[in-house]
């Protein structure tokens, strides 16, 4: 299955893309979903992304579809073909 992720801001810059596409096996979850972006993309967007202990940081904004990911399941959500994944990352300003 084909999931579109888009991504903003600091994302953006690591991904070097607003909007990518990721080939997964059925049944995939978020967590995977992110597991690749990060084997894809590096150590840094790990860093960006994760918690030393593995956990999601908190201050990100995932969206499945225009759901939140807690109303979408969490991070154990499956997805499912042609799914849409935006990533919003921590804003600030003033």
């Amino acid at each position: 299955m084909r999931v579109k992720v888009r991504v903003f801001a600091r994302l953006r810059e690591l991904l070097k893309n607003r909007e990518i596409e990721v080939e997964m096996g059925d049944g995939a979850t978020v967590k995977d979903l992110l597991s690749i972006l990060v084997e894809k993309y590096g150590e840094e967007l790990r860093e960006y992304l994760f918690l030393k202990d593995g956990s999601l940081k908190d201050h990100f904004v995932i969206y499945i579809n225009g759901v939140s990911l807690n109303e979408a399941g969490g991070v154990h959500g499956i997805l499912r073909n042609g799914d849409i994944v935006a990533i919003l990352p921590p804003i600030s300003g003033g």
